[in-house]
């Protein structure tokens, strides 16, 4: 792990830029999350399998920021993430955590904050 960890990135090069993993772990999808309700930019919600990170990543370019939301945990302990960052035990699956995103977030105005909301509850 990158001892200069961050949550946001200007760009998904950078934050790809910081742990190789990312760059070829398989991904979870989950979808086009709304905008963060302050800007005019959509979001992406997806999941490395590598890594153990959820993230949003920006669609509307030239800007295209990456929000690392918090990660899975594969067991007690170990972590691949920033510590001060929200974590979802994997015995409480990320589909459990987030159930009902299709019809919370949709394109509606800040959607991510309520995938924010359901990551940051923890197990």
């Amino acid at each position: 792990m990158p001892t200069d960890y961050t949550s946001t990135y200007e760009a998904i090069a950078a934050w790809h830029g910081q742990d190789e993993r990312r760059r070829r772990s398989p991904e979870a999808d989950y979808g086009i999350n709304g905008s963060d309700g302050q800007t005019a930019q959509v979001y992406r919600v997806g999941y490395l399998t590598d890594t153990g990170e959820v993230f949003a990543v920006g669609l509307m370019p030239p800007v295209a920021p990456v929000e690392v939301l918090g990660g899975v945990v594969e067991q007690e302990g170990h972590m691949t993430f920033d510590p001060g960052l929200p974590r979802i035990k994997q015995s409480r699956t990320l589909d459990a955590v987030l159930e009902g995103w299709i019809e919370q977030c949709g394109l509606r105005v800040n959607g991510l904050q309520w995938i924010r909301e359901r990551i940051s509850r923890g197990p």
